[in-house]
């Protein structure tokens, strides 16, 4: 069983694609405005987010020092040439991924949200603390990037979860 707090987690997770398709369709008459990415490219980091951090997720389940490689997301972007992809077409790619790692995030047993994953220089890193960090990341590139790269009002994003 998942706790309550994972559980609002997971389901912080859970909303991710439906709120995009809620921008989407709020902003269909609005010209797009170039900022750092483009929608599409939003949308294609946020693909390549889920797949990473799923991955990144059931590794760290097991006991063992994670190690967090860096990756040049902007380099990643550029030659996966998101500008070029529907949005449509991006959101139906994300929903498997976001699905696929929100069942399985629900299958953790509790005393795993706790234990240690990573420990930087700065802090200890619990499962719980990534999979917070990882939302945040998500609702920073919806609410914030992706809604203003369409021409619509940012949403100031907070972390309150960590």
């Amino acid at each position: 069983m998942v706790n309550i707090l994972a559980e609002k987690l997971i389901a912080g997770l859970e909303v991710i694609p439906d709120e995009i398709e809620q921008i989407l369709r709020s902003a269909a008459s609005i010209p797009s405005v170039r900022v750092n990415w483009t929608a599409p490219e939003i949308l294609g980091h946020l693909n390549e987010s889920a797949l990473i951090w799923g991955l990144r997720i059931r590794r760290a389940i097991y006991p063992g020092p994670l190690v967090l490689e860096a990756i040049d997301v902007d380099l990643a972007v550029r030659q996966m040439s998101y500008q070029y992809m529907s949005p449509a077409v991006l959101l139906n790619e994300l929903r498997p991924l976001s699905q696929a790692n929100v069942h399985f995030l629900r299958g953790i047993p509790d005393p795993v949200w706790t234990r240690l994953v990573v420990q930087t220089f700065y802090r200890r890193v619990t499962l719980r603390d990534m999979v917070s960090i990882e939302i945040y990341h998500e609702q920073k590139h919806v609410f914030e990037d992706l809604r203003y790269s369409l021409g619509l009002p940012k949403v100031i994003i907070e972390n309150t979860l960590i």
